[in-house]
């Protein structure tokens, strides 16, 4: 069987060799629901507050630039000092909270 999502291949056959057939297209102004049947979706508690996240982050800069630019002079004029200490610290506070 040869399919693609795509749909530029070949129609699928069945056992019996014939094509599939596709369902048959909503009647106009049906709005393609059959009738009496309304379509709804519910979202989870987590999948509300991932949309308000989403929402409330809108418009804020995915980084800090005056940070960035801080670290990229740092490092140019080689003032930037790394404590392996303070990393240390955070990479086993964060395997704490993950349960590791």
């Amino acid at each position: 069987m040869n399919t693609k999502i795509d749909g530029l291949t070949s129609p699928v056959t069945r056992s019996t060799g014939s094509p599939a057939k596709a369902p048959a297209a909503p009647a106009p102004g049906k709005g393609g629901a059959a009738a009496g049947v309304d379509d709804s979706v519910k979202l989870s508690g987590d999948a509300v507050d991932i949309v308000a996240l989403a929402k409330s982050m809108g418009g804020a800069p995915a980084f800090d630039a005056a940070k960035v630019q801080a670290v990229r002079t740092a490092l140019e004029t080689g003032t930037y000092r790394i404590d392996a200490q303070d990393i240390a610290r955070r990479l086993v506070q964060l395997e704490r909270q993950l349960g590791l």
